[in-house]
């Protein structure tokens, strides 16, 4: 098939970013023929892909799809609106980040969420059903057996972005007496004067820092949370409000039905050929983790 898959950022080794590299390639695996349309694109991430055509507003219009995959409605929707294609899916990465609400229009056949959390906001404000499909992971990179480096750092691993819905977060754990190593973006430099935090930036390589730290920070079971748990990591998993408050936080070590988190298995998902997450199954999560 000729797919389609656009967002708004396609450049750094960022969470929805991320999403949308290992998606592609994933479908690359099964065969089909990968475009991309990002409002904002560029290395390094665009360095590390083969065979993918990246097109632009101009371009992208006068094509047919047999699907398109799209997230960050608010920004791309005007360009995607009017592309002729067989199936129009909607995947809404976040219940806090404007850029993420999904598009109300019948144009769209589908509507993903990627955890439960989005699932149950995007039905409740918006009375949308969605389909529970979580974030694809490449569990070559990810998983127990890669082996653990001889030093193991005594200080908590904070993967992300820190803005203004994380940076409660560190708070809270300085204050809780927690040395906090934050991989990837900060917007708050005056973090970096505290003798117990530190930040560097964020490489493709994310899993070797997991193979250096015990305990790892999450948010409202993101990628990294899954990425941690997939390595065998203990993760300090977070619940923020839209405000960035926290709302509660637990100690989650283990995570259920592996396989589904595969982007191959993801991609197989997103294309009907295999069973979404069925009620069942998302009860069966909430009794076992609170995963929700």
């Amino acid at each position: 098939m000729k797919i389609l898959l656009s967002c708004l950022h396609f450049r750094n080794f960022g969470g929805s970013e991320l999403y949308f590299y290992e998606l592609a390639t994933a479908l690359q695996q099964l065969g089909h023929q990968v475009h991309i349309y990002a409002i904002n694109k560029g290395i390094p991430l665009t360095a590390k892909t083969e065979g993918i055509c990246f097109e632009e507003a101009y371009s992208v219009k006068r094509k047919k799809f047999d699907k398109i995959i799209f997230s960050h409605g608010r920004a791309t929707w005007d360009v995607i609106k009017g592309i002729e294609t067989k199936e129009l899916i909607n995947v809404i990465h976040s219940e806090i980040i404007p850029e993420e609400q999904p598009v109300i229009s019948n144009k769209v056949d589908r509507y993903v969420s990627v955890r439960v959390s989005i699932r149950d906001k995007v039905l409740g404000e918006h009375g949308i059903s969605s389909e529970l499909i979580f974030n694809p992971f490449d569990f070559s990179r990810f998983n127990k057996d890669v082996p653990r480096s001889n030093q193991i750092y005594d200080w908590i691993l904070f993967p992300g972005h820190i803005n203004k819905y994380r940076v409660k977060i560190v708070g809270y754990l300085i204050d809780s007496g927690y040395k906090v190593a934050h991989v990837g973006k900060n917007q708050y430099k005056e973090l970096e004067n505290h003798i117990n935090f530190v930040s560097v930036k964020q490489g493709y390589d994310m899993e070797k820092h997991y193979m250096t730290h015990k305990k790892v920070v999450g948010m409202n079971f993101g990628r990294t949370s899954i990425e941690a748990l997939l390595c065998g990591n203990e993760v300090l998993e977070f619940t923020v409000d839209s405000n960035g408050k926290i709302e509660e936080w637990e100690t989650v070590d283990k995570i259920y039905d592996i396989n589904r988190f595969e982007k191959v298995n993801v991609a197989k998902q997103l294309l009907g050929e295999i069973p979404t997450f069925s009620q069942k199954m998302i009860d069966s999560f909430k009794k076992c983790s609170k995963i929700s």
